[in-house]
């Protein structure tokens, strides 16, 4: 079994990007559920959390914040939502997302 070669991880500094550039570049996109995502750091890995009504968002955000992640995985925890749970998510207040309570650091 051959090995999958990963990129190199490396610890949170003045070149790691933040998640405030972060968030600024999902905040940037024309598509209102991107805009609506949020994303955590830890010392080897962006966490990208939310929900999302189709895969096409779901990657599409992903592509955003790779291009910011050299060096660092990227862990796409983004949902997508069925037909029905879009319906019955649109009828609820906007809360933190509960996808991502707990999960990484914001640096």
């Amino acid at each position: 079994m051959m090995a999958v070669p990963t990129l190199p991880l490396r610890a949170i500094d003045e070149s790691s990007p933040s998640v405030e550039r972060l968030r600024a570049e999902l905040a940037a996109s024309s598509y209102p559920a991107v805009r609506q995502l949020s994303c955590h750091l830890d010392e080897d890995h962006v966490i990208l959390c939310g929900r999302v009504p189709n895969y096409y968002l779901k990657q599409f955000a992903q592509s955003l914040l790779l291009r910011l992640c050299s060096g660092y995985r990227l862990l796409n925890r983004l949902e997508v939502l069925s037909d029905q749970r879009r319906i019955n998510m649109a009828s609820k207040p906007h809360q933190d997302d509960e996808l991502c309570i707990g999960v990484g650091n914001d640096h």
